[in-house]
């Protein structure tokens, strides 16, 4: 009987799609409208009848319910197959939310500004001004979230406290801030907070494990630079709360 079912179920679909495509190019709004909401009903996950239902609300300037068509459309493949619409129909919502000004973002392009383009690797290294929003950003959560989170900072000395010319410097900076990005977590953030340190920002980790890191890192870097004529110093304080 489920057989029988899937059978003709498959035939209205196709039965559908070809209804649709003529009604579209005839220019039948209403028909095209109820036909695809129709087909919907059977066909939940199909891009065609989502893209055919919502140009047909468009042309009847109902932008609204062309939106709902798509966000209840790709709130069901997302929650149900784990897949995003096609990107055509992804073209038809943005025409659809284009009316709301040409700046306007749709949520797709928004998720597509904050992805990270390159697959995410260790840390965020960041600048130091961002790096202070990230901190005042945890400190304001902290004690609501009860998370372990201290703050590391790598500070790069002359050997001996022999001064360190401005060139071997920045070549330190350089070879630490690659320790740094092979050593943490991706979770943690760094950032250089002035010409010879860098500063990290290390979530759930307690100062026991925070000066582990902070010593690992030390270890990273001089062992990929053994004739380096500087010295890493660590020093490791608990994330203050943001008010005092």
């Amino acid at each position: 009987m489920s057989s029988l079912t899937a059978y003709y179920k498959n035939l209205f679909v196709e039965a559908a799609e070809e209804t649709v495509e003529l009604l579209s190019q005839k220019g039948s709004v209403e028909e095209t409208i109820s036909v695809s909401l129709k087909a919907i009903a059977s066909d939940p996950y199909s891009d065609s009848f989502c893209r055919h239902l919502m140009q047909a609300y468009m042309q009847n300037g109902n932008y609204d319910e062309a939106e709902n068509v798509y966000r209840s459309f790709r709130d069901r493949l997302i929650n149900d197959l784990g897949v995003e619409p096609e990107d055509e129909t992804k073209e038809i919502y943005t025409a659809a939310v284009r009316r709301l000004g040409e700046n306007y973002l749709t949520l797709d392009m928004i998720k597509d500004e904050l992805r990270e383009m390159a697959p995410a690797r260790g840390p965020m290294i960041c600048d130091y001004s961002m790096f202070k929003l990230f901190y005042r950003a945890e400190a304001r959560s902290a004690d609501r979230r009860g998370d372990a989170i201290h703050v590391g900072v790598l500070s790069v000395t002359g050997k001996d406290g022999k001064p360190v010319s401005d060139r071997v410097m920045r070549r330190a900076m350089e070879d630490l801030r690659n320790s740094i990005q092979s050593t943490l977590r991706i979770g943690d953030v760094a950032a250089s907070c002035s010409g010879s340190q860098f500063i990290i920002l290390l979530v759930q980790a307690n100062c026991e494990n925070s000066a582990m890191v902070c010593r690992r890192v030390i270890n990273r870097f001089n062992h990929d630079n053994p004739r380096c004529q500087v010295e890493i110093r660590s020093n490791v304080m608990p994330l203050e709360p943001l008010f005092i």
